[in-house]
Protein backbone atom coordinates (compact mmCIF):
# COMPACT_ATOMS: atom_id res chain seq x y z
CA UNK A 1 0.00 0.00 0.00
CA UNK A 2 3.17 2.55 -0.74
CA UNK A 3 3.95 3.87 -3.61
CA UNK A 4 7.43 4.28 -4.92
CA UNK A 5 8.37 6.95 -2.72
CA UNK A 6 7.60 5.03 0.20
CA UNK A 7 4.51 7.15 1.20
CA UNK A 8 0.84 5.64 1.51
CA UNK A 9 -0.70 4.95 -1.81
CA UNK A 10 -4.11 6.59 -1.90
CA UNK A 11 -5.52 6.66 -5.03
CA UNK A 12 -8.92 5.93 -3.05
CA UNK A 13 -7.72 8.42 -0.04
CA UNK A 14 -7.46 12.06 -0.08
CA UNK A 15 -4.12 13.40 0.75
CA UNK A 16 -5.72 13.97 4.22
CA UNK A 17 -6.36 10.55 4.78
CA UNK A 18 -3.39 9.26 3.81
CA UNK A 19 -1.68 11.14 6.09
CA UNK A 20 -4.15 10.98 9.34
CA UNK A 21 -2.96 7.09 8.34
CA UNK A 22 1.13 7.65 8.49
CA UNK A 23 0.58 9.94 11.54
CA UNK A 24 -1.39 7.18 13.47
CA UNK A 25 0.28 4.25 12.57
CA UNK A 26 4.12 5.25 11.80
CA UNK A 27 4.26 8.35 14.02
CA UNK A 28 2.23 6.67 17.22
CA UNK A 29 -0.43 9.54 16.89
CA UNK A 30 -3.57 9.37 19.03
CA UNK A 31 -6.28 9.58 16.46
CA UNK A 32 -7.37 13.12 17.24
CA UNK A 33 -3.93 14.25 17.59
CA UNK A 34 -3.41 12.55 13.70
CA UNK A 35 -6.32 13.78 12.44
CA UNK A 36 -5.18 17.99 13.93
CA UNK A 37 -1.57 17.29 12.43
CA UNK A 38 -3.19 15.89 8.61
CA UNK A 39 -4.86 19.10 8.51
CA UNK A 40 -8.98 18.69 9.71
CA UNK A 41 -10.48 21.40 11.13
CA UNK A 42 -12.38 19.94 13.92
CA UNK A 43 -10.13 16.45 14.93
CA UNK A 44 -11.81 14.91 17.28
CA UNK A 45 -15.05 14.78 14.95
CA UNK A 46 -12.99 13.84 12.06
CA UNK A 47 -10.83 11.19 13.64
CA UNK A 48 -14.09 9.55 14.69
CA UNK A 49 -15.56 9.95 11.33
CA UNK A 50 -12.22 8.56 9.66
CA UNK A 51 -12.37 5.41 12.27
CA UNK A 52 -15.36 4.34 10.49
CA UNK A 53 -14.37 4.93 7.04
CA UNK A 54 -14.10 1.50 5.51
CA UNK A 55 -11.26 2.51 3.34
CA UNK A 56 -9.46 4.32 5.73
CA UNK A 57 -9.76 1.15 8.28
CA UNK A 58 -8.51 -1.24 5.76
CA UNK A 59 -5.22 0.70 4.89
CA UNK A 60 -4.88 1.16 8.45
CA UNK A 61 -4.87 -2.29 8.90
CA UNK A 62 -2.79 -2.85 6.08
CA UNK A 63 -0.36 -0.23 7.55
CA UNK A 64 0.07 -1.95 10.75
CA UNK A 65 0.77 -5.17 9.50
CA UNK A 66 3.46 -4.46 7.22
CA UNK A 67 4.49 -2.56 10.57
CA UNK A 68 4.56 -5.40 12.76
CA UNK A 69 6.00 -8.09 9.69
CA UNK A 70 8.87 -6.00 8.71
CA UNK A 71 10.35 -3.32 11.54
CA UNK A 72 8.52 -4.12 14.39
CA UNK A 73 9.23 -7.87 14.12
CA UNK A 74 12.84 -7.81 13.15
CA UNK A 75 13.35 -5.13 16.26
CA UNK A 76 11.38 -8.19 18.60
CA UNK A 77 13.65 -10.61 17.25
CA UNK A 78 17.06 -8.60 17.67
CA UNK A 79 15.30 -8.02 21.82
CA UNK A 80 14.95 -11.70 22.36
CA UNK A 81 18.21 -12.58 20.80
CA UNK A 82 19.79 -10.11 23.25
CA UNK A 83 17.56 -11.72 26.75
CA UNK A 84 18.34 -15.01 24.96
CA UNK A 85 22.21 -14.44 24.78
CA UNK A 86 22.76 -12.12 27.80
CA UNK A 87 25.33 -13.53 30.47
CA UNK A 88 23.90 -15.59 33.77
CA UNK A 89 23.87 -12.86 36.07
CA UNK A 90 22.87 -10.12 34.38
CA UNK A 91 21.13 -7.72 36.61
CA UNK A 92 18.73 -6.85 34.10
CA UNK A 93 18.03 -9.94 32.45
CA UNK A 94 16.40 -12.54 35.06
CA UNK A 95 16.28 -16.61 34.93
CA UNK A 96 12.25 -15.84 34.64
CA UNK A 97 12.81 -13.31 31.34
CA UNK A 98 15.06 -15.17 29.55
CA UNK A 99 12.32 -18.68 30.64
CA UNK A 100 10.01 -16.34 29.00
CA UNK A 101 11.73 -15.38 26.00
CA UNK A 102 12.47 -18.77 25.26
CA UNK A 103 8.98 -19.83 25.76
CA UNK A 104 7.80 -17.09 23.41
CA UNK A 105 10.14 -18.17 20.14
CA UNK A 106 9.92 -21.66 20.63
CA UNK A 107 6.17 -20.74 20.49
CA UNK A 108 6.60 -18.48 17.59
CA UNK A 109 8.49 -21.19 15.61
CA UNK A 110 5.90 -23.44 16.22
CA UNK A 111 6.94 -25.99 18.71
CA UNK A 112 4.34 -25.67 21.14
CA UNK A 113 4.31 -27.62 24.44
CA UNK A 114 1.51 -30.11 24.64
CA UNK A 115 -1.39 -28.84 26.74
CA UNK A 116 -2.42 -30.73 30.17
CA UNK A 117 -4.14 -34.13 29.16
CA UNK A 118 -2.64 -34.23 25.46
CA UNK A 119 -0.91 -37.11 25.25
CA UNK A 120 2.95 -36.65 24.73
CA UNK A 121 3.63 -39.53 22.46
CA UNK A 122 5.38 -38.32 19.05
CA UNK A 123 2.92 -40.34 16.83
CA UNK A 124 -0.01 -38.65 18.20
CA UNK A 125 1.13 -35.37 17.11
CA UNK A 126 2.81 -36.75 13.56
CA UNK A 127 1.02 -35.56 10.19
CA UNK A 128 -1.19 -38.41 9.52
CA UNK A 129 0.34 -38.77 6.03
CA UNK A 130 3.87 -39.51 7.71
CA UNK A 131 2.18 -42.36 9.54
CA UNK A 132 2.55 -46.43 9.52
CA UNK A 133 -0.83 -48.27 9.11
CA UNK A 134 -0.48 -49.43 12.61
CA UNK A 135 0.13 -46.35 13.72
CA UNK A 136 -2.90 -44.81 12.29
CA UNK A 137 -4.86 -47.79 13.37
CA UNK A 138 -3.81 -46.99 17.16
CA UNK A 139 -4.72 -43.10 16.34
CA UNK A 140 -8.01 -43.88 15.24
CA UNK A 141 -8.65 -46.73 17.83
CA UNK A 142 -7.60 -43.69 20.62
CA UNK A 143 -9.96 -41.32 18.82
CA UNK A 144 -12.60 -43.74 19.14
CA UNK A 145 -12.02 -44.31 22.59
CA UNK A 146 -11.78 -40.88 23.59
CA UNK A 147 -15.36 -40.08 21.91
CA UNK A 148 -16.87 -42.38 23.11
CA UNK A 149 -15.92 -41.48 26.74
CA UNK A 150 -17.16 -37.79 26.01
CA UNK A 151 -20.53 -39.57 24.22
CA UNK A 152 -24.13 -38.70 27.02
CA UNK A 153 -26.24 -41.47 27.29
CA UNK A 154 -29.32 -41.53 25.10
CA UNK A 155 -32.38 -42.10 26.74
CA UNK A 156 -35.78 -42.84 24.45
CA UNK A 157 -38.85 -40.93 25.17
CA UNK A 158 -39.74 -37.05 25.74
CA UNK A 159 -38.17 -34.95 27.90
CA UNK A 160 -39.85 -33.31 31.15
CA UNK A 161 -39.32 -31.09 33.72
CA UNK A 162 -40.13 -34.37 36.23
CA UNK A 163 -37.98 -36.86 33.98
CA UNK A 164 -35.12 -35.05 34.50
CA UNK A 165 -35.72 -34.58 38.30
CA UNK A 166 -35.87 -38.72 38.28
CA UNK A 167 -32.07 -38.75 37.26
CA UNK A 168 -30.74 -37.10 40.19
CA UNK A 169 -29.87 -33.58 38.27
CA UNK A 170 -27.00 -35.33 36.38
CA UNK A 171 -26.16 -34.46 33.32
CA UNK A 172 -28.12 -37.38 31.02
CA UNK A 173 -29.16 -35.67 27.84
CA UNK A 174 -32.89 -37.00 27.11
CA UNK A 175 -33.92 -36.93 23.58
CA UNK A 176 -37.25 -37.73 21.86
CA UNK A 177 -36.32 -39.70 18.68
CA UNK A 178 -39.58 -41.09 17.90
CA UNK A 179 -41.52 -37.62 17.15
Amino acid sequence: MRDGRGRIAHTTLTDKQAEFINLLVSKGATQTEAARLAGYADSAVAAHKLMRNPRVLATIHAEQSRVLSGELANLSLGVLRRILSAPDGDEFVTVKLKLDAAKTVLDRAGHVAPKAGEASDPASVRDLSQMSIDELKAFVQRAEHDAAERAMPVIEGTATHDDRANHGGDDTQVIDIEG
